[in-house]
């Protein structure tokens, strides 16, 4: 399509720089409608009195927007960073199927790298390493969000301690069982992290570990391909948060606060179109790439690239 209107052609899987930004690319249109949704539904929360009085103040537009989207916003943008930044950290699907980890491994990230190394390599303590390797950023991320999102306020003198509910020992013993499900596949990759592969081979018990060993780890962080992946892990996640807010926080606005012809059917058409199962979206793809492939004359199908 470049070249029909007299540019150079781009190879977008072919070279490092490109072929990283058809994966930042493609997450943010994975991922902007589902941004678009929470933002247009915080927006809607905020009541119109606030800007009403901000009117009557005398703020104008900007400050409207500072001092009270922006701030009735804060536990939602924290909360979508947050899961945006998880999603798009763990990524594996979109890197795998889009460029595998290339070209000659440059396009990487923690995901794709535990599972070529664990999986298609056959060293498991290795690809648990890599894996185990993503925890402590999303956990720090995770604090950081919910620092700033959550917290309650300081509790004052003399008042008396709530009551817990009847039936909260239940609930708490619920919760624990269902905390120590949740965190049975991380505890299962620590201790395969501290196996040699031999011992990974052998018969022994999968849940202990009988020769610990922390070379998998040195070798993790003298790899030459750990700080590369790292970056394109880094890049790719704050990139894909910060382009999805730029255009989602915008559009969402526009949605909520501007009135023009279409916009409730506009939004709704966004909602509806998210909740589509991807396999229902095969054929219709299929037809729309067919009718424009006829009507321009470009070869749109049976292309490794696409």
């Amino acid at each position: 399509m470049l070249t029909r209107v007299g540019l150079d052609a781009v190879s977008w899987l072919g070279e490092p720089g490109w072929a990283r930004f058809s994966v930042i690319l493609v997450n943010v249109w994975y991922g902007a409608p589902f941004f678009l949704i929470m933002y247009l539904a915080a927006l809607k929360s905020v009541p119109e009195q606030l800007y009403e009085a901000a009117a009557i103040d005398g703020a104008n537009w900007w400050q409207k927007i500072w001092y009270i989207t922006l701030p009735m916003m804060r536990n939602i943008i924290a909360i979508t960073v947050l899961f945006s930044l998880i999603v798009t950290f763990a990524n594996f699907d979109i890197v795998r199927i889009l460029t595998n980890g290339g070209p000659i491994d440059q396009t990487h990230v923690f995901a794709t790298w535990a599972f070529q190394l664990g999986i298609e390599g056959g060293d498991l303590p290795l690809g648990a390493c890599v894996s185990l390797f993503m925890f402590p950023i999303l956990g720090v991320a995770a604090y950081s969000s919910c620092a700033t999102s959550t917290g309650a306020g300081p509790k004052r003198e003399g008042e008396p301690a709530a009551r817990a509910p009847r039936g909260a020992d239940l609930v708490l013993c619920v919760a624990g069982g269902v905390r120590v499900i949740f965190l049975t596949p991380p505890l299962y990759m620590f201790i395969t992290s501290l196996k040699t592969s031999a011992e990974i081979s052998s018969a022994k018990l999968p849940w202990w570990v009988f020769d610990p060993t922390l070379d998998n780890y040195a070798a993790l962080l003298t790899s030459e391909s750990y700080l590369t992946f790292f970056r394109n892990s880094a890049v790719v996640s704050l990139a894909v948060v910060a382009i999805t807010m730029a255009i989602s926080i915008p559009a969402a606005f526009s949605l909520s606060r501007m009135r023009f012809w279409g916009s409730g059917a506009l939004a709704t058409g966004v909602f509806l179109t998210y909740l589509i199962p991807e396999t229902l979206l095969f054929i219709p793809l299929f037809k729309i790439f067919a009718f424009v492939q006829d009507w321009t004359g470009i070869e749109l199908m049976n292309h490794w690239w696409l």
